[in-house]
């Protein structure tokens, strides 16, 4: 049994998906890419999200949402940095009511 392993459309997630699906790959698991934004997506994002959150966090959500029962694992790496001297870090964690299953 392959243990498969879900990766979020949106973000940064999404942006490196190609080096993160090599990398997961050359370990034996099956990476899985959750579907392409749509209403659907949207809508649970906007719904499991605090207000406050952007709307790209509040997308990054429904993708979880939309994997949450398609994977063994969800790989949500904390990026902090992806240039020298410069910090990036997504308040994502913060902006879901499934904050606990996020960490």
């Amino acid at each position: 049994m392959n243990i498969r392993v879900g990766i979020a459309r949106s973000l940064l997630y999404y942006k490196y998906f190609p080096f993160w699906k090599e990398y997961l790959e050359s370990f034996g698991l099956e990476v899985i890419l959750s579907n392409q934004t749509n209403k659907e997506i949207l809508l649970n994002g906007i719904i499991n999200s605090i207000d406050e959150s952007c709307l790209p966090v509040k997308v990054f959500v429904g993708h979880i949402i939309d994997l949450v029962d398609k994977v063994d694992y969800l790989f949500i790496p904390r990026i902090k940095s992806v240039k020298k001297k410069r910090v990036f870090m997504s308040q994502v964690s913060r902006s879901s009511r499934y904050s606990q299953e996020l960490r």
